[in-house]
């Protein structure tokens, strides 16, 4: 137990020999790759636990409790990436925490909304804009979405006039970079909440 990489693979080698999944195993493996900090990995051993049934499942809120830990660190991550000013780092990193997440924990999340935001500051107007709609399609902090789906309309469609449209897309933009650096926020604490 001192060496969870040793268990992990004593674990691994069991499930080889037997054949089938056996959701204790699994279970546990997850718990020793999260000591060891490899959430995202250990995030999919816990779903193969969640997944089955058998005579030897394993309580589902033990479970959803090892997978709670694994999505706060992932989010904390990203969320710490986008704050950083790494964007491609965030953009990479919701990507990731955003794999194999149900509908309503994705909605929880807001994960879409957060994908607006890193597309935003990425200056990819035209995805923040789709992110921002898929958002609203699934219902994800509704106000938000649509007064940064305003100023990204904004932007995409400038005024007739090109020296005006230079002169407001640059205001519109700064408005924009305080707009989602505020939203981000907002949701990093609301999703502290959610995952504690």
């Amino acid at each position: 137990e001192d060496d969870p990489q040793l268990v992990i693979d004593g674990m691994k080698a069991k499930l080889r020999r037997a054949g089938k999944q056996d959701t204790r195993n699994a279970y546990a493996i997850g718990c020793q790759l999260i000591r060891l900090g490899r959430y995202e990995e250990a995030r999919e051993w816990l779903r193969r636990a969640q997944g089955r049934r058998s005579a030897f499942s394993v309580p589902s809120e033990l479970v959803g409790e090892q997978l709670g830990i694994c999505n706060a660190k992932l989010l904390a991550d990203a969320d710490a990436c986008f704050t950083a000013g790494d964007y491609q780092g965030a953009r990479e990193s919701y990507a990731r925490f955003s794999l194999g997440l149900g509908s309503l924990d994705s909605k929880r999340f807001a994960v879409y909304l957060r994908c607006a935001c890193v597309y935003s500051k990425l200056r990819d107007f035209e995805d923040a804009r789709q992110a921002v709609l898929l958002s609203l399609q699934a219902d994800e902090e509704t106000d938000k979405a649509l007064a940064l789906l305003d100023l990204l309309q904004k932007l995409l469609r400038p005024g007739d006039d090109a020296s005006i449209a230079g002169s407001a897309s640059k205001r519109i933009e700064r408005q924009l970079d305080g707009y989602v650096a505020k939203v981000l926020a907002d949701l990093h604490e609301k999703s502290q909440g959610l995952t504690e």
